[in-house]
């Protein structure tokens, strides 16, 4: 039956979406998701990352981003009450609100903005205040003067972590996901970046820094 209640939830799982599951954000939250008994997550990785995303993270389904777009993969399935952007773009913003998000509880959570990659290259005088017009002044054109029913960007972040936060983390058996360990040199620091640039990453990469060095 895909008839949904008012909040539609009522009757099914919290269907979530994560982009860019297996990167080192993602992949905390694909694990946090999965351990909730009524939350049905699926990840979109690179292929190369889908065994790791749904085997070690935990998600009940993954798409290869690279394959098809996610209209295709997802058209005739269940919409999604919440579609996590940790890639960032704004083709992706604009496919989660019309074909991806559940219509009358969707929500569309990004950590990234309407620039995909952003941080990669560095953005010139206009580049930013083209960004931050895509944030603050085109969403407003759209939704006030235009009537079109378009997302808006609502700013959002912790204020403050209880006391216990560490302890309760350590105690979630949430794994650390970390690509590679990597010696502090010239060269292998370098081959790091460049992973990392890539955005082929399983999580995090650890330079491993020698500490008698700093006694010099």
């Amino acid at each position: 039956d895909d008839d949904d209640d008012d909040d539609g939830r009522e009757t099914e799982k919290l269907r979530c979406l994560v982009v860019g599951a297996s990167g080192g954000i993602g992949s905390y939250l694909v694990q946090r998701l999965a351990a909730h008994p009524r939350v049905h997550v699926t990840g979109v990785c690179s292929a190369k990352n889908a065994a790791y995303v749904r085997e070690e993270l935990g998600a009940d389904e993954v798409y290869d981003y690279a394959e098809r777009s996610l209209a295709e993969h997802l058209r005739g399935r269940r919409k999604f009450h919440r579609v996590f952007d940790l890639v960032g773009g704004y083709d992706l913003e604009l496919e989660a609100v019309e074909s991806l998000l559940h219509e009358k509880s969707g929500r569309f959570v990004t950590a990234v903005g309407p620039v995909r990659y952003i941080g990669d290259d560095k953005m010139s005088a206009w580049e930013q205040a083209k960004y931050v017009g895509s944030i603050f002044v085109w969403p407003f054109l759209r939704n006030r003067v235009f009537q079109r029913n378009r997302p808006s960007y609502h700013f959002s972040g912790p204020l403050s972590f209880p006391p216990d936060f560490l302890e309760r983390i350590a105690k979630s058996n949430i794994k650390p996901a970390i690509d590679r360990v990597v010696p502090f040199e010239k060269e292998s620091i370098c081959e790091a970046i460049q992973l990392v640039k890539s955005h082929r990453a399983k999580g995090r990469i650890v330079i491993a820094v020698d500490p008698d060095s700093n006694q010099h």
